[in-house]
């Protein structure tokens, strides 16, 4: 063992810093070991990445040491997972708040080994990794705006796949990364259009759940936003949802209680907004993804679901951090949002008995879960003082699916309160929505299993509710 070593080791035993003259003399040993190919250079790495808490230790490496050496060796012939981890945390601390060698790493770096150690697949190494990414493209608009060229998105795409199932730790690195991304409107634009089509689904899943954990940790502008919205619209189409044939006797009941003047309301408004130029458009616009891209997102009916699912709960968290009026009014004029949502919700709907045997199917993680509660969060803001918004969801028949969701339902918390909130703010200086609800029919009571335990039922007596026993 050479004295150098032995010092370094002294250095991290007794948690030590060299001085200058010392960390020379170690970072010309390191750059001559790692010029012949030697791998015992852990010790040294050890101390050059301990030395880099000195701010002043920072420049004096940049100055003594070749790290473009290090970046090439690790892409060549460094195998050792610790040695490569030991390397990386030196490379992190090396740019902490210092611009010019946040620089140097990042064109040192970018894009081939931030690639080279992302697919390396390991949980340290990619937190790491992510954590020298982020710090990177901070206080450059100059790096996030190549992080969302053809080479960064391959950067984008591996961080989406390892989120999948990753550590908390790492997913806070890329949650901060993703957030960088997501504040300007045109970075997630192209982000969401140049992803792996696969990792498009993935890409908004893990921003909804991210918001969930702690809501507003990623905010959207407005534009992307209504972008989202559009993007949820044609998910819709794409993927021709049908209402199933369980909302078929939901749709047969709405027909009859619409009057004949709200037909004719319907079809004037179908008749203005879908015009043949809107036709031609819609076939040109799907002509085109079509020939960018043969396997889309909407190729598997799951993966389109989820897309759709996570559409919607991105745009709800941001419902709950603005509810501006002048924003809802532009989101209205400038897009369909009601009409997907309720054609949402008659699509999700599902009788009682089935609601509660699809609850032990799902778990807080499935897409589904909070889905209707996040649809109906939408509705609650958007009909607030709004009597367009209002009377489109009669119009379209919204008010009885609205009406079917005010219960209470496991597996969409607060479903109940956001339903009754969506049916007051329609019915609020709405007369026409008051008397649609006024003139609904009892149909039949739905016994809860708490009462059945109990042994009570409520039966319609007179017109009446009433308590009996079994």
């Amino acid at each position: 063992m050479n004295s150098l070593q032995n010092l370094s080791e002294n250095l991290i035993k007794e948690r030590k810093l060299p001085n200058q003259n010392q960390l020379i003399s170690i970072l010309k040993e390191l750059e001559n070991q790692i010029s012949q190919k030697k791998q015992e250079i852990l010790p040294f790495l050890k101390v050059i990445r301990n030395s880099c808490t000195n701010p002043d230790y920072q420049n004096l490496i940049r100055t003594n040491f070749g790290i473009k050496l290090l970046v090439t060796s690790l892409l060549d012939f460094i195998k050792d997972e610790t040695t490569i981890l030991i390397s990386l945390q030196f490379l992190a601390n090396f740019i902490v708040q210092n611009p010019k060698n946040q620089e140097l790493i990042w064109n040192l770096c970018f894009p081939n080994f931030f690639i080279k150690i992302l697919e390396l697949k390991k949980e340290k190494t990619s937190e790491v990794i992510s954590m020298i990414l982020y710090n990177c493209i901070l206080s450059s608009q100059e790096r996030k705006n190549l992080l969302v060229t053809e080479k960064g998105i391959s950067i984008l795409n591996l961080l989406i796949i390892l989120s999948i199932s990753c550590s908390s730790s790492l997913l806070h690195w890329i949650a901060l990364i993703l957030k960088e991304i997501c504040q300007n409107h045109q970075y997630f634009h192209l982000v969401l259009k140049n992803l792996q089509a696969e990792n498009k689904t993935n890409f908004l899943r893990l921003i909804s759940i991210i918001n969930e954990e702690d809501n507003g940790f990623i905010k959207f502008s407005e534009d992307s936003i209504i972008f989202l919205t559009k993007k949820f619209e044609k998910s819709m189409r794409k993927l021709g949802m049908e209402i199933n044939e369980s909302n078929q006797e939901n749709i047969q009941e709405n027909k009859q209680e619409i009057k004949q003047e709200n037909i004719q309301e319907i079809k004037q408004e179908i008749k203005q907004e879908i015009n043949q130029e809107n036709i031609q458009e819609i076939k040109q616009e799907i002509k085109q993804e079509i020939k960018q891209e043969k396997i889309d997102e909407f190729s598997l009916e799951k993966s389109g679901t989820n897309f759709i699912f996570s559409q919607v709960k991105i745009i709800s968290s941001h419902f709950v951090l603005n509810s501006d009026p002048k924003f809802i009014l532009k989101m209205t004029n400038q897009t369909r949002i009601i009409e997907s949502i309720i054609h949402l919700l008659r699509m999700l709907y599902m009788p009682m008995e089935t609601r509660k045997q699809r609850k032990d199917q799902l778990s807080e993680d499935d897409s589904l879960f909070g889905l209707e509660s996040a649809a109906m969060l939408i509705l609650a803001n958007i009909t607030f003082h709004n009597k367009i918004a209002q009377d489109k969801i009669r119009i379209l028949g919204g008010l009885s699916a609205i009406l079917n969701r005010c219960m209470v339902d496991e597996l969409n918390p607060f479903i109940r309160e956001w339903s009754l909130l969506t049916i007051r703010n329609c019915c609020e200086n709405n007369e026409e929505n008051q008397k649609f609800i006024s003139e609904l029919n009892f149909q039949s009571v739905c016994n809860l299993d708490e009462l059945n335990k109990m042994g009570l039922k409520v039966e319609i007596i007179d017109g009446k509710f009433k308590i009996q026993k079994n």
